[in-house]
């Protein structure tokens, strides 16, 4: 893995991106009550159906994730994933219906995978480029961003600021937290 990049600014570009898809993935999970209360779903196998297409998405989302990453590079798998997952995010809170949010679930877990694979694609690289193990570090960013989240979550409830407003701007949070600086990824 070669970059014209110093080795310390590539860690942290990378660094970057999985603790912002900590940030999203938190920001899903400390809202899936109230998306539920939104589409009032009081049937939990109905709901648990829904859910469950993340996971689908997951799954499809594996020899589609290995072709594209041997194809494109994990470089630009991971700028493409990490923007798609931000706006499938996002897509969330527009659902009008449970079974659109069933297909941006869907779309959610497809692009999950695609980022995780990628991400760990570009970690492993940056590896070699130290020398040492270092993917703890991505992976603890991956859980700081998760922790900032579900503070920053702490915070809303406490002062009861539940809003459409809130959640739109809670994903452009997390898409702006997504800019990084994708150009120092080799690939």
């Amino acid at each position: 893995m070669g970059s014209a990049f110093p080795k310390e600014r590539v860690r942290y570009a990378m660094l970057s991106f999985f603790l912002a898809q900590g940030l999203c993935f938190s920001s899903w999970a400390s809202r899936i009550p109230d998306v539920k209360d939104f589409f009032e779903v009081n049937y939990a196998f109905y709901w648990g159906l829904v859910l469950f297409l993340i996971p689908v998405g997951k799954f499809v989302a594996i020899p589609l994730a290995g072709y594209l990453v041997s194809k494109l590079g994990s470089r630009i798998m991971a700028q493409a994933s990490v923007l798609g997952y931000a706006l499938a995010l996002f897509a969330i809170g527009t659902a009008h219906n449970i079974y659109l949010l069933g297909v941006y679930l869907f779309c959610f877990g497809v692009f999950w995978n695609l980022c995780d694979i990628s991400l760990n694609t570009q970690g492993i690289g940056i590896e070699r480029l130290y020398g040492r193990t270092i993917m703890a570090s991505f992976h603890g960013g991956w859980s700081l961003g998760g922790l900032f989240r579900s503070f920053d979550r702490v915070y809303h409830d406490r002062i009861r600021r539940h809003s459409v407003l809130a959640f739109y701007v809670d994903r452009c949070i997390d898409t702006v937290a997504y800019h990084g600086e994708p150009q120092v990824f080799a690939g």
